[in-house]
């Protein structure tokens, strides 16, 4: 396990690879990627999502892994477990075929949409998410309690 203090230092050096590897995974997956259905953009438009168009889902039979030097940070920042079903690369949100729920992954993902178009780049995204995650543990930081109010609003919400 790596110290977190150790963690932070390295988000300088570590938050352009990852970056690097988002939009690596985006290029390669885009073409059979979808877009939004008609319920899907309405609920990026009802979250704010300001380019619901620019986004697209990809469901694939495994999630796509960083470099080992990369997965080992995401394990220790909790991003990817045995568990993750579901990531979102900047406009691309890439869901497991075996995921269930994948109606609420997919309003997941445009919660962080909304969160990378907020932050103005993918790095300023990775920045602070990954700061959030280093201080407040995966669970609790800002933007995924975030994500869980949006979405828990969005299912009580009779528009969509």
């Amino acid at each position: 396990m790596i110290h977190r203090a150790v963690l932070h230092k390295m988000l300088p050096t570590i938050v352009p690879l990852v970056s690097e590897w988002v939009m690596s995974v985006e290029r390669n997956l885009w073409n059979s990627a979808r877009p939004l259905t008609d319920q899907e953009r309405a609920a990026a438009v009802q979250m704010g999502v300001q380019k619901p168009d620019s986004i697209r889902i990809a469901i694939v039979d495994e999630l796509p892994e960083p470099s080992p030097e990369l997965k080992h940070l995401a394990e220790q920042l909790r991003i990817l477990t045995p568990t993750t079903n579901s990531l979102t690369y900047s406009h691309l949100i890439v869901i497991k075929r075996s995921a269930p729920h994948q109606d609420e992954l997919v309003q997941h993902g445009l919660v962080h949409a909304l969160q990378i178009e907020r932050c103005g780049s993918v790095q300023a995204f990775l920045r602070e998410y990954f700061e959030q995650c280093l201080e407040f543990g995966k669970e609790n930081c800002p933007m995924e309690l975030e994500v869980c109010s949006r979405v828990s609003q969005l299912c009580l919400s009779p528009n969509v």
